[in-house]
């Protein structure tokens, strides 16, 4: 099924959710929540103007293609994007610098985006989850990560991340799981992140003939059998 052909269904989708024609304008969707997760859904993301309504947008699990739109960062109401597990490529930055939501939750696992990773990821200050891992982003941690006091979980695994693991980490006082393995960063992971009290679950590169991260403090070191 492609999502060309599942947008050319939703006209019906919108009349069931408005009850009548006259309830609602038919060029905006009312849905707060779309999932259409591990459907085999192919084709790019259209244009999101006509879904500021959406708080919920679960479309991982796809083999949906293409960049992502600018009309994201319109989303106003949008909490949670899911999109792991599909064919993205290209930037992000263009789709979340001028992001005025309350995002939570942004998945981008497993596509194929390509670029250093943007410090406008920092103006996201809702963020509880971020997941940038098996993707090919470049060059060093924005240090102003740690500014996002709400983030909780850290995914930047399997990535060409290269550089020191930031000191301003640290500020991350919410922060329970960091992923960094299997990227080119260097050095250690500095004392006052394994320091923050509720980070139980590291993984970096600190294992090996020549580990390239040292750290006391991590619950997984890489390469090692429970590492992918």
């Amino acid at each position: 099924m492609t999502w060309q052909n599942w947008v050319s269904m939703t006209e019906t989708m919108k009349r069931i959710a408005c009850y009548s024609a006259d309830s609602c304008p038919l060029d905006t969707f009312p849905a707060e929540t779309l999932n259409l997760a591990t459907n085999f859904l192919d084709g790019s993301l259209p244009d999101t103007r006509r879904m500021d309504a959406l708080s919920h947008m679960y479309l991982y699990q796809n083999e949906l293609t293409g960049t992502l739109p600018p009309s994201l960062a319109g989303m106003d109401s949008l909490r949670v994007l899911f999109l792991s597990s599909n064919r993205f490529y290209g930037t992000i930055e263009q789709a979340i610098r001028n992001f005025n939501g309350p995002l939570e939750g942004l998945y981008l696992s497993d596509n194929s985006f390509e670029e250093t990773l943007p410090a406008s990821l920092c103006n996201l200050q809702n963020l509880e989850s971020l997941f940038l891992d098996e993707n090919e982003f470049h060059g060093t941690i924005p240090t102003c990560l740690g500014t996002i006091s709400t983030l909780r979980q850290l995914y930047l695994f399997k990535n060409d991340l290269t550089g020191l693991v930031p000191t301003e980490l640290a500020g991350l006082r919410a922060l329970s799981g960091l992923g960094l393995e299997n990227t080119h960063l260097e050095g250690s992971i500095p004392d006052d992140v394994c320091l923050i009290r509720p980070l139980k679950d590291i993984w970096s590169d600190c294992d090996g003939d020549y580990p390239e991260i040292s750290c006391s403090c991590c619950a997984t070191c890489c390469p090692s059998e429970g590492c992918s």
